[in-house]
């Protein structure tokens, strides 16, 4: 997943915005860059397929997942351990559930202690 980035950050910085219209840019001038860009698209098609299955497998170990979209599933898996993320999409995975209050435990100076948090 790591091949794609090198070739596209040697192009990026020698884009220039073409006049007409904005928000098109020109790769034509650097050398040998319509040869690099099939592969780079092929890279990505395969890093895509890889996210893809990842996800899919994810959601299938967790059926409801299948409520939310790639990006609020990405931000569930990355950010699992922050409360206050996973109770921002809890409502999309469970019906007529708002707001979850958390028992976490701690380590305070060799003894367990029980905190209950707002989220």
């Amino acid at each position: 997943m790591r091949t794609p980035a090198p070739s596209w950050l040697r192009a990026v910085p020698r884009v220039r915005p073409a006049p007409l219209p904005p928000q098109v840019v020109s790769f034509a001038d650097i050398p040998g860059i319509r040869d690099k860009l099939p592969q780079m698209a092929q890279q990505l098609d395969v890093c895509q397929r890889a996210l893809a299955d990842f996800l899919e497998e994810k959601r299938s170990q967790f059926p409801r997942f299948y409520f939310l979209g790639d990006d609020d599933l990405l931000e569930i898996l990355g950010q699992a351990r922050n409360p206050a993320v996973i109770q921002s999409h809890l409502k999309k995975l469970f019906a007529g559930i708002q707001k979850v209050r958390c028992r976490v435990k701690c380590k305070l100076k060799d003894r367990d202690a029980d905190f209950y948090g707002p989220w």
